[in-house]
């Protein structure tokens, strides 16, 4: 039957690896049945693209400014930020603050250009004039940034979300005069189309949002 059916579920990278699976594992334990979740994982940009199209019944996606246009709808979900992490023995790991200009000099690990991440960045550096400078690395995925990261003893690009848990062996550095906010929504097309799976699995990780 349809509520039988799997939750068609998009999700950003660093949602997908990093926050996803507790409240999943936690919600398929509140059930009477085994959860099935088809879970597909791309940028933001993908996500979008999937719930507009009708290939899942809700995404969570990072959303820089306004939100989307009809008639996809935004709820809220958590506040984030991008942050700079470097590996603990990182000469900036003792500092702080990185001063703006090293900041900005500096070759990075870097998600792709298509990557909210990324763009958030390069967007706020923008409306100073400035830019970043080549990338040391562009990866794919939260995850693969990571291990570059810690692989090259060099600074990352990463989602708050990403970094700084105990015994993390990057940890997150301020920048002189910098932050790269922007917020992960829920996303969706026409909320009368879900399943009430789909719905009960919105809902409960609507509740888990506080605990980020």
């Amino acid at each position: 039957g349809r509520e039988d059916a799997p939750i068609r579920l998009a999700a950003s990278h660093t949602i997908a690896e990093f926050v996803l699976p507790g409240p999943l594992v936690e919600f398929e334990r509140r059930g009477e049945r085994h959860l099935s979740v088809e879970l597909v994982v791309g940028n933001s940009t993908l996500v979008r693209e999937l719930v507009l199209q009708g290939r899942a019944e809700f995404g969570i996606a990072a959303l820089e400014g306004r939100d989307p246009e009809p008639p996809l709808r935004a709820l809220p979900f958590v506040e984030d930020e991008v942050a700079v992490a470097v590996p603990r023995d990182h000469p900036w790991a003792q500092l702080h603050e990185v001063p703006l200009d090293a900041f900005v000099a500096t070759p990075m690990v870097m998600r792709d250009p298509s990557a909210n991440t990324r763009r958030v960045v390069e967007r706020t550096l923008d409306e100073r004039g400035l830019a970043l400078a080549p990338s040391l690395a562009e990866v794919g995925s939260t995850s693969a940034a990571r291990d570059a990261a810690l692989s090259e003893g060099a600074p990352v690009l990463l989602s708050r979300l990403a970094v700084g848990r105990s015994r993390d062996p990057l940890v997150p550095v301020r920048i002189a005069g910098l932050r790269f906010a922007r917020r992960f929504v829920f996303l969706l097309g026409d909320e009368g189309n879900l399943t009430g799976s789909a719905r009960a699995l919105l809902h409960h990780l609507q509740s888990t949002a506080g605990r980020l």
